[in-house]
């Protein structure tokens, strides 16, 4: 199994790169579109407004003829790529008493669908197709070294990944569940452009909601295609094996403190090719999930033989090959650790949804293995009077939440539950508050953010490269004690950072967030803010 367990590791790491890859194209895909959005919203503002703003009642307006045929115009001019997904917002616009309300709707539509049709469905179908082949023939390839001879493979048929995909193996095929993500969006940045007229609010004053909700639909098209890659990738295993005669396979759990217990239970266990069931007895069982699956000879000797694993410590050591999961777990891991209880269904799904992020993520320092522990055994308590989403409460050991606190749904739950995280750890483990070279260090980097200036503020400008980085954001508004706010995304108050020691404890909690989340501006911190990111690693003792 020794040998199967690093070839299949090899292929799926091939696979999971293909997708980072296609990913990172996605996002500047979906960054474009949000500017399109914003320069659509302020122009049919300015287009229609009055001296005191633009009313609900002056959208419900009908477009005359000529407004009608500009707007079929801008249709056809942004939907030419697009094909089959023309036609309905064609329909839409030749409508002859079409409102202005209606005309904006059918633009937003126009360039979502731009967006999820081309960028998305279309690039993303490509991607998979070049994932199935990549773990097809490293299939054959590995076979062929395992068995000493060469094999005769059938050829990947044209159309074969094109089939996976309507294969609702997760409750609905890709496509389906791609354009719900797509309605979704549309439905909210609609709510959103009616509370603007309705309320009188100006459309720069958007740019942050669109934002926010953009950047939610970028993580659920992240986990959609982490988990359909997955699904071709062990599709494409399994018709390798089927190809070589293969007759059972053996499941393959990641033993590692990330693992979840319904990976852990499958793990070592046997099944027949012929039977496998995607989701019941073949990977992926969850979103995210990590488990692969490997060819079992019952003949191969095991005696002696090794599989990779990680200690409790997250270092890379070896164990017996036949040690399953609960095995490895009873010897490494801590038996009484146990999920946090939850009885809110929608932090209940961001908390799942935060573990995954952090079971997949590439950085396994010691600052990963803290946000695990810490956040296995966080305590979730509701509060009705808590005025922002989430906050620790340092004296009852809490992380606290209101789920009916205001754009709680634009909340980005994985950095919230990784920032709270990172105060727990902070107050229970480390106060960085009171180690003086961490102090020392943010004297140094707010001198730093002042002669600065202008990078600050390039960074935070309309379609800078961290304009929605709360935590990034954050921080420079520590730094300057609320002096750039403007500029800023996010970001306390003077009054908060007249505080030294709630300057020292947000630091250290934006930066272990950005560390443990491997967020681009992880790079930026490191060389604008050396000594300051130093002194985070010597506060948490992995310098």
């Amino acid at each position: 199994m020794a040998y199967w367990q690093k070839r299949q590791e090899a292929a799926y790491k091939a696979g999971e790169l293909t997708v980072n890859q296609y990913f990172t194209k996605l996002e500047k895909a979906f960054n474009q579109a949000k500017r399109e959005l914003q320069k659509t919203v302020e122009s049919f503002y300015w287009q229609y407004a009055e001296e005191n703003g633009l009313t609900y009642a002056e959208a419900q307006k009908r477009l005359s003829k000529a407004e009608i045929g500009e707007l079929r115009e801008y249709i056809d001019l942004v939907m030419q790529n697009i094909g089959k997904h023309n036609q309905k917002v064609n329909n839409m616009s030749i409508k002859a008493r079409m409102t202005r309300y209606q005309a904006l709707e059918a633009q937003v539509d126009a360039i979502l669908r731009e967006l999820y049709a081309v960028d998305y469905e279309a690039d993303a179908g490509k991607m998979m197709s070049e994932v199935y082949a990549d773990t097809y023939h490293r299939i054959w390839y590995d076979s062929d070294r395992y068995h000493g001879f060469h094999a005769e493979f059938a050829q990947i048929e044209p159309r074969t990944v094109e089939e996976l995909l309507k294969y609702p193996f997760n409750g609905a095929d890709f496509s389906t569940r791609l354009w719900k993500q797509k309605d979704h969006l549309q439905s909210q940045l609609m709510e959103s452009l009616t509370t603007m007229m309705i309320q009188g609010i100006a459309p720069q004053n958007l740019a942050k909601d669109f934002a926010k909700k953009m950047q939610a639909k970028k993580f659920d098209a992240y986990r959609l295609l982490h988990t359909e890659s997955s699904f071709v990738m062990s599709e494409a295993a399994h018709a390798g094996y089927k190809e070589d005669g293969v007759e059972k396979y053996q499941i393959l759990a990641t033993l590692d403190s990330k693992t979840c217990g319904i990976c852990g239970e499958k793990d070592g266990k046997i099944y027949l090719v012929s039977e496998a069931v995607t989701g019941k007895n073949m990977p992926p069982f969850h979103p995210f999930c990590r488990c692969t699956d490997v060819p079992y000879y019952p003949d191969t000797p095991t005696e002696g033989q090794m599989r990779a694993a990680r200690d409790e410590d997250g270092n890379n050591i070896e164990v017996p090959e036949n040690m399953t999961y609960a095995d490895w777990k009873k010897k490494f891991l801590d038996s009484s650790l146990q999920a946090p209880v939850i009885k809110d269904k929608i932090i209940r799904k961001a908390y799942d949804e935060f573990t995954s992020v952090l079971a997949n993520t590439a950085n396994e320092n010691k600052a990963v293995l803290d946000m695990i522990m810490f956040s296995d055994t966080a305590v979730y308590q509701e509060n009705p009077d808590l005025k922002v989403a989430f906050a620790y409460d340092m004296q009852k050991d809490v992380i606290m939440y209101n789920s009916k606190a205001p754009n709680f749904e634009l909340y980005d739950l994985a950095f919230v539950q990784a920032h709270e995280t990172s105060h727990r750890i902070d107050y229970k483990k480390y106060h960085s508050w009171r180690n003086a070279r961490f102090q020392k260090a943010i004297e140094g980097a707010s001198r730093t953010v002042y002669n600065n200036v202008d990078l600050v503020k390039q960074w935070f400008s309309d379609g800078g490269k961290y304009e929605y980085d709360m935590a990034l954001s954050d921080i420079i508004s520590a730094l300057s004690k609320a002096e750039f706010n403007e500029y800023l995304f996010a970001g306390h108050s003077v009054e908060y950072w007249s505080t030294d020691a709630n300057i020292g404890m947000e630091l250290f909690a934006n930066i272990n967030s950005i560390e443990v989340l491997e967020y681009d501006s992880l790079k930026e911190i490191k060389e604008l803010f050396p000594d300051l990111y130093e002194a985070y690693k010597e506060v948490g003792g992995w310098g």
